[in-house]
């Protein structure tokens, strides 16, 4: 997953540290929700709990919200996997992903053990969005 700094490389951690809401906004508009087209989704609590995945994860979950409305994983939101998820049940939808992000977190602890403090945070994270 890219970082802030592979975005804009003129910013130091300071300017990070001091972003105005305006242009934190601004960098997630423009990194994630432009970028991976999530504002072709519908309903806003899908939305943002797509964007807030992608952030954390990166566009595999693009493919596993394909996956749960039926759609060849390609890690696109274009014209027919919006039309899919905006045709299904966004709180069944939304239920499908908190699950597959469960499952990932806990497969990564599995492999990556140094990690297990991390789960039970990421999952209460998960289960809030």
């Amino acid at each position: 997953m890219k970082s802030a700094q592979e975005f804009h490389p003129d910013w130091t951690a300071n300017n990070i540290a001091n972003l105005t809401q305006f242009d934190a906004e601004e960098f997630y508009r423009t990194a994630f929700w432009n970028r991976w087209h999530i504002g072709l989704i519908d309903d806003q609590d899908l939305a943002t709990g797509v964007l807030d995945r992608v952030v954390n994860l990166g566009p595999k979950v693009i493919a596993w919200l394909q996956d749960i409305v039926g759609v060849k994983p390609d890690m696109l939101i274009g014209p027919a996997t919006a039309a899919a998820i905006n045709g299904a049940q966004a709180s069944t939808v939304l239920g499908a992903l908190r699950l597959a992000t469960a499952q990932y977190y806990r497969q990564d602890v599995a492999v990556h053990p140094e990690k297990a403090p991390e789960l039970d945070g990421w999952l209460e994270r998960n289960a809030k969005c």
